[in-house]
């Protein structure tokens, strides 16, 4: 018998979390090897809750568009947010308690990494693969249940009609939509930003507080004049199947030599490298240069170590596969990659930190030196001779 599922519940937001240990195992749940002072969750919820009915008078009024938890999203551009989730958006799920037995033979799931998508189906022997798309303040999703390798969904002209989403042009530099007027479409293979328009059914009741923090996910005038569409911060795009794949997130995605550069297909080729573990990649600045160059935080499998053959490795693979606009200029060494509670990758303390090596104290910098063909140690002087326009570049 496989062993009882057992869950961690820690909120990422408190400096220090209390965890409760979720079991579902019998009402005392198991408590062997639980953490030191953790509280059984369903004995906690139990004590704090009462079986009778809620009186009419304190729920009057109460709709279902009122507003019924808070889910913070997981912060990947920023602080956590506050989602709304309504009682509407919440009793949408009922349908699952129709089909108990579901969870015991069917697994779901989003953000597999396509690096490693068929290597995970080969290896464990999974013949379905069933991935889809959603957010937690959004009003649109997608899922996958053709065994379509490395797809989220499907986004046909028919779905369309069904779920009024679609992908636009997107300007990297000025970070918002193409507009001549009105948004453009994006042809098929071409990444584009997806929107879904916010009528009806498809409603987005925002973030809790800042009511700036839920216009700025808001387009307006995007077809037709008073039209309103959710950004959802990510570009997509189809195939001549109308299958649906994740390409980059807006703020993660930008351009170098007039090129865009998507900073996941740079982090796959470099994540393939043996003895790399993992990689981050963004753009960074550099004064009086227009653009922004290619840098890579990369961790290093374990007992694995830095090494010239290591670092040509490395240049070999960018080379090979890659090119010449797309390839990271600066290397970061980590021992680990700062990730959200939900395993996604923050970048935006690295992009504020830079190659600068003042700013990067623990961690070893290195730049890539085209004349001798591989990547140099990066230290102050050097790091003066790039901002002074010294360096070829």
């Amino acid at each position: 018998m496989a062993d009882p599922l057992k869950a961690m519940l820690i909120n990422p937001l408190i400096i220090s979390p209390l965890p409760h240990l979720l079991s579902l195992q019998g009402p005392e749940g198991i408590t062997e090897n639980a953490p030191q002072n953790f509280r059984h969750l369903q004995k906690a919820t139990e004590s704090s809750s009462s079986g009778e009915e809620i009186p009419h008078h304190i729920r009057q009024g109460i709709t279902l568009i009122d507003p019924l938890s808070y889910v913070y999203t997981s912060g990947i551009t920023g602080l956590p947010k506050p989602a709304i989730i309504t009682h509407l958006r919440y009793i949408r799920g009922a349908f699952l308690m129709a089909v108990p037995t579901l969870g015991r033979h069917v697994r779901v799931g989003n953000g597999l990494r396509s690096d490693i998508w068929l290597k995970f189906q080969s290896r464990f022997k999974v013949d379905h693969m069933v991935e889809f798309y959603a957010s937690t303040e959004g009003n649109c999703w997608f899922s996958n249940t053709y065994n379509k390798p490395l797809s989220c969904g499907r986004l046909s002209p028919f779905l369309q009609l069904v779920f009024p989403s679609f992908l636009v042009k997107y300007d990297h530099e000025d970070d918002e939509p193409v507009r001549n007027e009105r948004c453009i479409p994006v042809k098929i293979g071409e990444p584009g930003l997806l929107i879904a328009a916010i009528k009806g059914n498809f409603t987005f009741e925002g973030y809790k507080g800042n009511k700036g923090l839920t216009e700025k996910k808001i387009l307006r005038n995007v077809f037709q004049q008073g039209d309103a569409y959710f950004n959802s911060g990510d570009l997509l795009y189809t195939d001549s199947n109308y299958f649906l794949y994740f390409s980059d997130r807006v703020g993660d995605t930008f351009r170098w030599k007039g090129e865009n550069v998507s900073t996941l297909e740079v982090a796959y080729v470099l994540a393939e490298v043996e003895g790399v573990e993992d990689a981050s990649v963004y753009g960074v600045k550099v004064p009086g240069i227009e653009g922004r160059f290619g840098m890579a935080a990369v961790t290093l499998q374990k007992e694995k170590k830095l090494t010239w053959q290591l670092f040509e490795n490395i240049y070999n693979r960018l080379s090979d596969s890659l090119p010449a606009y797309a390839r990271p200029l600066f290397l970061r060494v980590q021992h680990t990659l700062d990730l959200t509670g939900t395993y996604k990758q923050r970048k935006e303390q690295l992009k504020g930190q830079g190659f600068k090596p003042s700013e990067v104290k623990d961690d070893k910098l290195y730049f890539l030196d085209e004349t001798k063909r591989a990547f140099v140690p990066l230290d102050a002087e050097l790091y003066e001779r790039i901002i002074r326009g010294e360096e070829r570049i």
